[in-house]
């Protein structure tokens, strides 16, 4: 049996409270393959090791991704 080596979150902080979100970074920071994550909460993810970010301005398409 394989593991897991991608994980996709989109807005996962919606509803957690402040011990969560830290569980979630901290298990984030901790996972060895690849995270997608979609959120509007940069307090959450302003901390999270990152390899290549990507921000979408708001736009109808997707040609509008740029490395940050």
């Amino acid at each position: 049996k394989k593991k897991a080596n991608i994980l996709v979150f989109d807005e996962p902080t919606n509803h957690l409270d402040v011990v969560a979100k830290e569980a979630l970074k901290n298990a984030i920071n901790n996972f060895p393959g690849s995270v997608i994550l979609v959120s509007h909460d940069e307090e959450f993810y302003k901390d999270i090791k990152v390899k290549e970010k990507l921000k979408c301005q708001p736009k109808k398409n997707l040609s509008n991704l740029l490395p940050i």
